[in-house]
């Protein structure tokens, strides 16, 4: 089989600020090929670990470049590239001392650890790192030695209050001059590996939930319109009774964190309760993660009616339903012919909608998750002009409309006149067609079904094909194929419509055979 033409995913995910990566091969030879990604906030994954982790979980902006992000109190300068940083390019910057260095933002009530790498400017010197301003005090500082000239400064603090914040730190040292590279603020009471970023919102979520391999999260816009979402202690969490135990931070979390609180609650039929900004009658979605013993039951009930049981296994576990509202509130708790009365809780979520997002936390407000986009323009030369094939691997997790039809990927023009596109209907359908000012050739497979597929369309003038998990839909010989420049994933009608986790997407210039479509997409 040729090599494809643009290659995402397949196992080989690379993530950059405001891009995400794919690439061709040529000869024995790997090129870039940057797609442009937008979300503009964070976004939750699932990590190879499986751990829940916020991309970026870097809290920090402009982590490389001083005189961008932060704020010089008291004196003092920068020098950008300056000199050569741990990771072998000229980002580090030249930091003249004078005073104290500050970057403001909010950090949650957590553990927090703050990492930033050092080097004296010459050898003879020494210096020290002060980190204030960033919690309460401090409980854990190390030093990492990353080579001979390069130091990776940490201190870990107990932030017990969630206010609007800064991180402070200031350097003495035997020069006047020193280099600095590679801030980072993180949850936890352990430094994650370096994460970069720029302006930082703009990053891809690779999530390893259901494939080792990682899939690219996209996502519509949602909010999660539980407030403390993971403080169950807080008074924006009523009871229906008296006598419940709520102790805080009583166990690690999903997300690897000391954050998860233990609820014990008086009797079966008791239940926590949150009212919010959800409309009564609209279609909404409510989840939490529960730890309690295997084999109890737990209840959660988005819009204050049905009430859904679901078991436990004894390990942390996201418990999901769907409902029609039929008040603003949620609320969780066992019920009849449950003893489940002792169980940790953490990350509620209750969204307007028919099915369940990825988790958006919350302290004090709601929160709104932005869109994934994720799309490729003046790619004429990947793309096939006269013949070609269009590969999507992806698991859809979900039919429901989400403003429009789900759109899976496609290639279009700028007048989006010329566009080969997988649509899916929430009727079940799934629909790949080709338009070269009007519609060529038009596939649908019916039945589609939620969960992971294989597809692929082959276009060439007067020789369609569509298959989807290695079996052929169908053929058309009667057609011309129109001139295409871009590449899209879920975007359609001049929007981003979908929700999908991509696996891997292809694209060829060549039209392949049958036999090697069916090889292609055989699950």
């Amino acid at each position: 089989m040729i090599e494809p033409s643009l290659q995402l995913g397949g196992g080989n995910w690379a993530n950059k600020s405001d891009s995400l990566l794919g690439y061709h091969k040529d000869g024995a030879n790997f090129y870039a090929d940057e797609l442009t990604f937008s979300r503009n906030t964070l976004g939750s994954y699932t990590d190879a670990n499986g751990l829940i982790q916020s991309m970026p979980y870097n809290l920090l902006s402009y982590s490389e470049d001083f005189n961008a992000g932060w704020s010089l109190i008291g004196g003092g300068s920068f020098t950008s590239n300056a000199a050569t940083a741990p990771n072998g390019t000229t980002t580090a910057d030249e930091y003249d001392l004078g005073g104290y260095v500050r970057q403001l933002l909010t950090i949650p009530a957590n553990y927090i650890t703050f990492t930033l790498y050092v080097r004296a400017k010459t050898s003879s010197a020494s210096f020290r790192v002060g980190i204030l301003g960033v919690g309460d005090s401090a409980i854990a500082q190390t030093i990492e030695t990353v080579d001979t000239s390069w130091f990776r400064m940490s201190v870990t603090y107990d932030n017990t209050s969630d206010l609007a914040k800064g991180v402070f730190f200031n350097i003495q040292s035997g020069d006047s001059e020193v280099y600095i590279w590679g801030a980072q603020v993180n949850i936890g009471s352990t430094a994650l590996p370096y994460f970069p970023t720029t302006t930082r919102l703009n990053l891809a979520r690779v999530d390893y939930k259901d494939n080792v391999n990682g899939s690219l999260l996209l996502e519509p816009q949602r909010t999660n319109l539980v407030t403390y979402s993971e403080q169950f202690d807080n008074a924006a969490w009523g009871a229906s009774a008296g006598g419940f135990v709520r102790t805080a931070n009583a166990t690690i979390a999903p997300d690897g964190t000391m954050s998860a609180d233990r609820i014990q609650f008086p009797t079966v039929d008791t239940f926590l309760i949150q009212n919010t900004s959800l409309t009564a009658g609209t279609a909404c979605a409510g989840s939490v993660y529960v730890k309690g013993t295997a084999g109890q039951t737990f209840s959660i009930a988005p819009g204050g009616i049905d009430r859904a049981p679901f078991t436990l296994n004894g390990e942390w576990q996201r418990i999901t339903h769907t409902a029609t509202a039929a008040t603003d509130f949620i609320l969780l708790g066992p019920i009849s012919g449950s003893n489940a009365t002792d169980v940790f809780l953490w990350g509620c979520q209750l969204e307007a909608g028919s099915y369940v997002s990825s988790y958006i936390p919350t302290l004090a407000s709601s929160v709104t998750r932005l869109a994934d986009t994720a799309s490729k323009t003046g790619i004429s030369s990947l793309i096939g002009q006269t013949e070609g094939v269009i590969f999507a691997d992806v698991t859809i997790p979900t039919m429901a409309n989400t403003g429009g039809n789900l759109v899976i990927m496609s290639l279009f023009n700028g007048a989006l006149t010329n566009a080969t596109v997988f649509d899916v209907y929430d009727t079940g359908d799934l629909l790949a067609y080709h338009i070269n000012g009007t519609t060529q050739a038009f596939f649908t497979k019916s039945s589609f079904t939620i969960g992971r597929h294989k597809i692929a369309f082959a276009y060439k003038a007067n020789d369609f094909a569509f298959y989807v998990d290695g079996v052929l839909v169908g053929t058309d010989t009667s057609g011309t194929i129109g001139a295409q420049d871009s590449f899209g994933l879920q975007y359609g009608a001049n929007q981003f419509i979908g929700q999908q986790y991509v696996n891997q997407a292809l694209l060829f210039k060549t039209r392949l055979t049958n036999t090697e479509l069916a090889t292609l997409t055989t699950l």
